[in-house]
């Protein structure tokens, strides 16, 4: 009898080291669910953000292109607009142009800050501070040396020569109004000449 108790723990032993290594074995080998991996979070995509556009600086309160300045609600060129001569809002009278931002008699220019006759000015004769001799004068922007005296009705012109301006085919009516061909100087008018009239020489006629 007590063998046979003896048989029977150890196979109840056995039995149990059986069952704790099944158990173990199963443990160790369980499938694994969704819920034991260990999530790896997932990379946020990058947002590219491009630099703004380089704009050159505007005019103080509106767009203008280079050279031109904003004027109370317009673009305006200062150096020639007559409403806005050097300065917004200051206008050129009547007759008037803006030479440089500065407002001179139409058809004068600008010598060192001063509107000038380029025709007739002796201190800028034909260009800026082009100044002719004593006793010169400046005509048709050209100095011309009135030391030479003409004999009456002639006149002196810018080659400092004397000619009849009733008469003269290459200063008709005025020095250097040249008649066209096939027409002469009578009482200072081009009259164009026919027929008979033609002459036969051309007189007058430069060199």
């Amino acid at each position: 009898m007590k063998i046979k108790n003896v048989i029977f723990l150890i196979l109840f032993i056995i039995v149990l080291l059986l069952v704790s290594g099944c158990t173990q074995t199963v443990s160790d080998n369980k499938p694994v669910l969704a819920t034991d991996l260990t999530s790896t979070p997932l990379t946020t995509a990058t947002t590219v953000t491009f630099p703004p556009a380089t704009v050159p600086p505007l005019t103080p309160g509106g767009t203008c292109r280079q050279g031109l300045t904003w004027c109370n609600g317009h673009c305006s060129d200062l150096s020639v607009d007559i409403g806005d001569c050097g300065a917004c809002g200051t206008t050129c009278p009547s007759g008037q142009s803006c030479v440089n931002g500065q407002c001179c008699e139409t058809g004068q220019a600008l010598c060192n800050g001063f509107c000038s006759d380029l025709t007739t000015d002796v201190k800028n004769c034909g260009n800026c501070g082009n100044v002719c001799p004593t006793g010169s004068v400046c005509n048709n922007s050209k100095c011309l040396n009135m030391s030479i005296v003409c004999s009456s009705g002639l006149t002196e012109c810018s080659d400092e020569r004397c000619y009849d301006l009733t008469s003269d085919n290459m200063n008709c009516g005025s020095c250097g109004n040249v008649c066209p061909a096939y027409s002469g100087c009578t009482n200072s008018v081009c009259v164009a000449m026919e027929g008979e009239n033609i002459p036969d020489v051309v007189i007058n006629m430069p060199v």
